[in-house]
């Protein structure tokens, strides 16, 4: 008994330790934890229910339209048996993670997570941080489209819980500017980026953007949608292409990303994606470019006009899903369960995406059950050739692309040959 209070002791400071030592590096983390886990015994909550069940939730869902499609599944479960606690973060996905790696330290890892996948997904089941979801009814994976089916589920089993998919080459307009100014939509960037003097003639930005990291990569992720194709993108990540090959696109989406930056409203460092979205539906800029996600955001949907990104040649895309932890606790055990039921049940499902924007993971689903935005989104998936950006993710090679983008996007002294020379050799080091 000393032998392991001392070691879950030693456990919890290290773990602490290395959470703040290696930020992202999650995998190095999680194997730490799940050595420390075996042997630390089963943290008690100071605050246990008196109900049946229990769901301890821990998300980055934090604007009201996030927490209105979050809230179909809590209200699919309202009763008195049912306790709810979720905690949102801030820092997206990353800051889950983080927050995460915090909370396993502590002893104190919830019951429920919500994910957005990437390739690592097996390697933290591998490593034992999450468990399989086996509570949904048995026909629940068929209903899946195929493309989420072959990411979520591993010999016959689901390791996560589906429920929205994102699409990332997305724009939207401020409907009533585009209708005052008597504008078409655009087809080309070239098309787009003349509208930028004439917008400026009546006072009105092009684009809403903030500097603020993800965003910014985001937004030159889909400029390079134009460029280049999915095969070469995957090629890329993986180290297989000649950078030197791809220089003069590279200099092309860095002068249009530099044309977008010289009709971009001002004062945008840091600025919260949903600040960069009330913007254009204020009408204080036309329109954004960022993921079909920023429709939870409006007020209004209908004050916008929603298209893919110019010249888009492929659709990258996402999904937003939950994962459960192992738990001992039968009250946490029973929330996973219920959870698990709300989440797949097809009309909340449905639900749940009219407030989150994207589309529904299951097949079957026609573009008129769906709002105006969704529907548009619905008919080009099903045409246009799709990339999962999990394959991506932890890529060398793309997170050095990503770690220069903001530099020089602030760097207004910078030509688009220097900034293609400055990302290929990012990308070219060891």
């Amino acid at each position: 008994m000393i032998f392991m209070h001392i070691f879950s002791s030693l456990c919890v400071r290290t773990l602490t330790n290395r959470a703040h030592a290696i930020g992202d590096e999650l995998a190095a983390l999680f194997l730490l934890a799940n050595v420390c886990l075996m042997v630390m015994p089963a943290a008690v909550r100071a605050d246990e229910t008196t109900g049946t069940a229990r769901i301890e939730l821990l998300h980055l869902w934090r604007t009201p339209g996030e927490q209105a499609a979050l809230h179909v599944f809590r209200d699919a479960l309202s009763d008195p048996s049912m306790a709810w606690f979720d905690t949102p973060v801030q820092g997206g996905a990353t800051g889950v993670r983080k927050q995460l790696s915090d909370l396993l330290a502590a002893e104190a890892q919830p019951n429920i997570i919500q994910w957005i996948p990437s390739e690592e997904l097996n390697q933290l089941f591998d490593l034992g941080v999450f468990r399989t979801v086996d509570t949904v009814d048995e026909d629940f994976a068929d209903k899946l489209l195929p493309e989420i089916r072959e990411v979520a589920e591993t010999d016959g089993v689901l390791r996560v819980l589906p429920v929205g998919i994102h699409t990332y080459d997305f724009m939207a307009y401020n409907r009533q500017l585009f209708e005052r100014l008597g504008i078409e939509l655009p087809t080309s960037w070239e098309s787009y980026l003349a509208l930028g003097p004439l917008l400026a003639e009546s006072g009105v930005p092009l684009l809403s953007v903030s500097d603020e990291n993800w965003q910014l990569t985001a937004m030159y992720r889909t400029l390079m949608i134009s460029e280049f194709s999915k095969e070469e993108v995957l090629s890329m990540a993986r180290g297989e292409a000649d950078l030197e090959t791809y220089r003069n696109r590279f200099e092309t989406t860095f002068e249009i990303l530099f044309e977008l930056r010289r009709f971009a409203a001002p004062d945008r460092e840091d600025l919260r994606w949903e600040e960069t979205v009330a913007r254009v539906e204020r009408g204080e800029a036309l329109s954004i470019l960022l993921g079909d996600y920023i429709v939870a955001a409006f007020d209004d949907p209908d004050k916008l006009i929603c298209a893919r990104s110019p010249q888009s040649s492929y659709i990258p895309w996402g999904f937003d899903s939950f994962v459960f932890t192992h738990v001992d606790d039968p009250v946490l055990l029973q929330g996973q369960t219920r959870f698990a039921k709300a989440a797949s049940d097809i009309d909340n499902i449905v639900n749940y995406v009219m407030h989150k924007g994207g589309l529904p993971v299951i097949s079957g689903v026609t573009p008129d059950q769906l709002d105006r935005c969704n529907a548009d989104t619905l008919v080009a998936w099903q045409k246009r050739p799709l990339l999962w950006e999990g394959l991506l993710q932890g890529k060398n090679r793309i997170m050095a692309m990503n770690a220069v983008i903001v530099t020089i996007w602030r760097d207004e002294t910078i030509t688009p040959a220097q900034a293609a020379e400055r990302v290929i050799d990012a990308m070219s080091r060891p």
